[in-house]
């Protein structure tokens, strides 16, 4: 089963990895995940790609860069 999760940015995510290639704070993302606790930091990078299309990694996507909250 699949929760879904909407994850808003508390802070710059990714900006250590290039000039374009950052997630602005307050950035909002969708994300399914197969844990009911949190989206894993391969889920949200992969979120990232698909609905932005930046190529973050999943070092920089912690799920502690971000407010989660678990949509019903």
């Amino acid at each position: 089963m699949g929760y879904v999760y909407k994850l808003t940015a508390t802070r710059d995510v990714g900006s250590n990895v290039g000039q374009n290639k950052k997630i602005p704070k307050g950035a909002v993302l969708q994300v399914v995940s197969s844990y009911t606790s949190h989206p894993s930091a391969k889920e949200i990078s992969q979120a990232i790609k698909v609905q932005l299309g930046l190529d973050i990694p999943d070092g920089y996507c912690s799920s502690g860069n971000f407010k989660v909250e678990q949509m019903k």
